[in-house]
């Protein structure tokens, strides 16, 4: 899949999840749409105050790899690797689609249990996502869904 067609998956995700809050009665508003470019995708609220915010993703190899690609850190151009992904966001929750169910789990949860892998040194780290830069750790899609609740 090149960028612009994952983009475009991408958006699709995130007006799902927008439009499943939306239909159980919350205001979703995407952060393009208020303006921000910020470190979450949508911002929840209801009757005007802001309840939390969501980091959303897509993962369509899980079903076949059986390991759910967590996206830590990208290539700096200068060399090494710079954090990105669940290491900078400042979402709430992350929300992975993964063949066609919505899995949700906190983001500090999230990260916790990968410290827990890494220091257990059964954590596996691979190059992935465009043109391989990015550092994604993989999680086995069953601890995963364990792990999650499905929006």
């Amino acid at each position: 899949m090149s960028f612009q067609q994952d983009l475009k998956t991408a958006q699709a995700v995130e007006s799902e999840v927008q439009n499943k809050y939306i239909l159980s009665g919350y205001t979703a508003s995407t952060t393009a749409s208020l303006g921000q470019f910020s470190a979450y995708d949508l911002v929840i609220s209801s009757g005007g105050t802001q309840c939390y915010t969501l980091e959303v993703k897509y993962d369509n190899k899980a079903p076949d790899t059986q390991n759910v690609a967590i996206e830590i850190e990208k290539v700096n151009p200068l060399g090494g690797f710079l954090p990105s992904g669940l290491s900078i966001t400042e979402a709430d929750y992350q929300v992975y689609k993964i063949d066609g169910v919505f899995y949700i789990i906190p983001t500090e949860n999230l990260k916790n249990i990968l410290k827990d892998l890494n220091r257990e040194k059964v954590l596996i780290i691979v190059l992935g996502g465009d043109n391989k830069k990015s550092r994604l750790a993989l999680m086995s899609f069953y601890t995963f869904k364990k792990e999650c609740e499905i929006l």
